[in-house]
């Protein structure tokens, strides 16, 4: 589990603690599946194309202070894993919170937040042989 605080807008984010889940593979649980991850829970789905050697960025907000899940739903082909980002948007950048450089689809990045702008990357790592599709499912307050 991994803890941190910053701020942003003179807000400061109090005790936003996030925590790693994966699932899957041999003995692994539905919870972190794509079915689950796209539940009607997460209200938001972004989906794109990440470059070898490249990266994409997402920015969310939030309005009112509360959980929020950043779910890696999919990436095809299957890609093995890839670096996952979350943090706070400024001024077209994205200030790190949390991240872990070996996302697999089924991981979900959970804390509690404030009301801001938020965002979400995805970088190859050193594992993609080509083009790949990626979703994200972001459930917010």
């Amino acid at each position: 589990m991994a803890s941190f605080s910053a701020a942003h807008r003179g807000v400061a984010l109090v005790a936003v603690s996030m925590s790693l889940l994966s699932c899957g593979g041999p003995g692994g649980s539905s919870a972190g599946s794509p079915a689950a991850a796209t539940s009607p829970a997460a209200d938001m789905v972004i989906a794109g194309t990440l470059s070898p050697g490249g990266a994409a960025s997402h920015s969310f907000d939030v309005d009112v202070p509360g959980p929020v899940d950043v779910t890696l739903v999919s990436l095809d082909p299957d890609a093995g894993s890839v670096g996952l980002v979350v943090g706070v948007a400024t001024l077209g950048s994205c200030t790190e919170l949390t991240s872990t450089p070996d996302a697999r689809p089924g991981l979900t990045v959970s804390g509690w937040v404030v009301d801001a702008t938020y965002c979400v990357m995805l970088q190859d790592t050193g594992d993609l042989a080509g083009r790949t599709a990626y979703r994200l499912a972001i459930k917010r307050p």
